[in-house]
């Protein structure tokens, strides 16, 4: 007997088969769009299964092609005791990163790793870099100082035989080191056989490029080196007038200071850098990143996406902007297919590079789709096995599915590779699911060494109150409260960090500043899994399970999964309503 399908699952089932990636669906969303716009949850989330069928196949149909034939990471080279010169190869090698890029071409014949990937995760070997980092070759070498002059050695070295394939030895006076970056390049490119245009001297003067340089190596290997970088690079200005290289850092600069401090007198220089950045050259690749990064702080999203955009445009293969682009329209919360696209976009430039999987996975976690989380955390594992961060990650993915074992023995991984806060923070979540409140609060006091933020005071009160500790509990509500408070100054559209301000108001029995807050971060952040979750658990702290239902009727099955496991939420968890919600869909007949 023939079975009547409506035919707009044709058009989805069609879409969902293009041959090329970037025509077919990123996203449920994306999908359920195509078919209806006023369906039920359970109706989406049966056709979330055609999508899920057709992603994994369109990516093993990506994955099985040809890998990038170089996977090239640039390792720290061994310095004197001269702080100067350290600071000037250092910003060398960032400033290589970026020109290499140039010689990337169709083909996906090269990856570059920056430098800062080897410098976070303690790299300084060809061997470490192929199992940490996932790469086939490295940039290794050393510099000495004689006099005024850096004399420099550099090798290209193959990681899986540690085989000496090309080498670079010369003398540059300290106001040439301009000249490094142009050679380097060079040795890479004989080395490897690549057949990428010829690299141009950077848009900066000889006189400036070494105050440039170290300020670049301040600004990317480490933020709490701002002030030096900030010196530095308004230096390079000065001697530069002409170019908006050493500008468009000091935006980067700027706006960074801002997110560590919250200080708007930040925002206003990073916008006044930005402005004079433009001055020189509007159009620049590095210009249109950098406004991109002012304004993703300070919340215009679309803004932020149009400079990224315009960046992909200048430089179509350059990640950093297809990633920025993913995280302006992940922002704004309603286009998680433009966002997919996008992240979509940097994996398929760099499949083979853990950090666009990482960022991707991070997406789909918050949107509630897990399967996909997991598929590309543990694609940049498999990558890199022996970088901490997925493997943290993937413990608070597992928490979230209930798998505490599994959750456990990643977090402990990620903790012998480097003690982290996110690893603790995650560690402490997954005790909290199992009732082990005091094993909890001993794990978020050690993070709370590390750093403080209103995700682990959240943690910290609903544990002591938990365990009976009220006046502790309340302490972190209140400080929690005022750092949540702070960072919605920052980006005021941003409803993750809304319904934290929401939550502690309630748990601060602040009825009406809760209520407000949260209906506010519904509607900024519609298909947040993580704002669904925290608007259930402040409802239910106003008494209000109805509000919380009805939040609950629309939401990814594998929030509802995870609602019906958190310890804060077990007299709704025998609600009927929600157990009838919690059920797994039934797939359409036919």
């Amino acid at each position: 007997m023939a079975v009547s399908i409506d035919r707009r699952w044709d058009r989805c089932i069609r879409q969902c088969l293009a041959r090329k990636p970037a025509d077919r669906p990123n996203c449920v969303a994306a999908i359920a769009d195509v078919l209806t716009r006023r369906g039920t949850r359970r109706w989406v989330q049966a056709v979330a299964l055609l999508v899920a069928v057709a992603a994994m196949a369109a990516f093993r149909m990506h994955h099985s092609g040809q890998a990038p034939s170089f996977r090239l990471a640039l390792l720290p080279f061994e310095m004197p005791n001269d702080e100067r010169v350290t600071a000037i190869t250092s910003g060398v090698l960032y400033d290589l990163s970026d020109r290499m890029r140039r010689l990337e071409d169709d083909e996906g014949t090269l990856l570059v790793i920056p430098p800062g990937e080897a410098v976070s995760n303690r790299v300084t070997r060809a061997e470490q870099a192929s199992r940490a980092l996932g790469a086939t070759h490295v940039l290794s070498g050393s510099v000495t100082r004689i006099d005024n002059r850096i004399r420099l050695h550099a090798s290209v070295v193959d990681a899986r035989t540690l085989i000496v394939i090309g080498d670079l030895s010369a003398d540059y006076g300290l106001d040439e080191a301009g000249n490094m970056p142009l050679a380097l390049a060079g040795t890479i490119a004989a080395a490897l056989h690549l057949k990428g245009a010829p690299l141009d001297q950077a848009a900066i003067s000889q006189a400036a490029y070494p105050t440039f340089a170290q300020g670049m190596f301040y600004l990317r290997a480490d933020h709490s080196d701002l002030d030096l970088a900030i010196g530095q690079l308004q230096e390079s200005a000065r001697l530069d007038a002409r170019s908006a290289l050493p500008h468009a850092a000091l935006t980067e600069a700027f706006a960074a200071k801002y997110q560590n401090t919250g200080d708007p007198l930040w925002l206003e220089r990073a916008q006044q850098a930005l402005v004079t950045a433009a001055s020189r050259n509007p159009d620049l690749a590095q210009v249109r990143i950098a406004s991109g990064r002012v304004h993703l702080v300070s919340g215009q999203h679309q803004k932020a996406a149009d400079d990224f955009t315009r960046a992909t445009q200048l430089e179509p293969r350059n990640v950093i902007a297809w990633l920025g682009l993913g995280r302006a329209y992940e922002a704004q919360r309603t286009r998680p297919e433009d966002a997919a696209a996008a992240f979509q976009r940097a994996v398929d430039l760099q499949p083979d590079y853990y950090l666009p999987h990482l960022q991707f996975a991070g997406f789909y976690h918050v949107l509630g789709n897990y399967a996909r989380a997991e598929q590309h955390l543990e694609r940049a594992i498999q990558i890199a096995p022996d970088l901490a961060t997925p493997y943290t990650n993937l413990g608070g993915l597992y928490a979230d599915m209930g798998r505490y074992q599994d959750a456990e023995r990643v977090l402990q991984r990620s903790l012998e590779l480097k003690e982290s806060y996110g690893a603790l923070t995650n560690l402490g979540a997954v005790l909290n699911y199992q009732g082990r409140d005091r094993d909890a609060l001993d794990v978020y006091r050690k993070a709370l060494l590390l750093r403080t933020d209103f995700v682990l005071m959240v943690n910290i009160g609903d544990t002591c109150r938990r365990l009976g500790l009220a006046a502790d509990a309340s302490d972190a509500y209140r400080q929690g409260l005022a750092l949540a408070d702070r960072a919605m100054l920052n980006d005021p559209l941003n409803g993750y960090t809304r319904a934290f301000v929401a939550y502690f108001a309630a748990r601060l029995r602040q009825r009406d500043i809760a209520r407000r807050e949260i209906d506010q971060a519904r509607r900024f952040s519609p298909y947040d899994g993580k704002v669904i979750r925290r608007a259930v658990l402040t409802y239910e702290a106003l008494g209000q399970r109805r509000d919380a239902l009805a939040v609950l009727h629309d939401a990814p099955h594998a929030v509802l999964q995870e609602l019906s496991r958190q310890p804060d939420l077990t007299d709704l968890q025998r609600d009927s309503a929600f157990q009838r919600l919690v059920q797994p869909p039934t797939p359409p007949e036919g």
